[in-house]
């Protein structure tokens, strides 16, 4: 489930909209741990980015993320915009979620269970190309 809060701004820096993103982490244990983070959108593009990129997602078709107008990053974003936007997330998600090869990518399971993704994502980057 994906829903939205917007951090206000201050005089130097605009108002930021984060999503909060529940989902279960399942394992080995009878009960579902449940896992709340929050993302910005730039976020979500990093982690689409990503799989778009990821050897072991190459050949599938990875959910799209909902639609951006560039332009609108310099207006002030409506409540219904920003639940619009919230739903098309919550979608890629639910989309990317069922699929058997991207529910089980590192990164994917990262973007949803690490408090801080972009450090973790980028940590993953690094020990690849030190590998490869």
């Amino acid at each position: 489930m994906v829903s939205f809060r917007t951090v206000p701004g201050s005089l130097i820096s605009k108002a930021t909209t984060m999503y909060k993103i529940q989902s279960r982490k399942t394992g080995n244990s009878e009960k579902a741990e449940v896992v709340d983070v929050e993302r910005r959108f730039n976020d979500f593009r990093l982690l689409h980015e990503k799989l778009l990129n990821d050897f072991d997602c190459q050949g599938f078709a990875i959910p799209p993320l909902p639609m951006d107008d560039s332009l609108q990053q310099y207006w002030v974003h409506t409540d219904e915009f920003l639940m619009e936007r919230a739903r098309g997330l919550d979608n890629f998600l639910r989309v990317a979620a069922a699929h058997d090869v991207i529910k089980r990518n590192e990164n994917f399971k990262s973007f949803l269970t690490v408090k801080d993704f972009e450090k973790s994502s980028s940590m993953v980057g690094k020990f690849f190309k030190a590998v490869g």
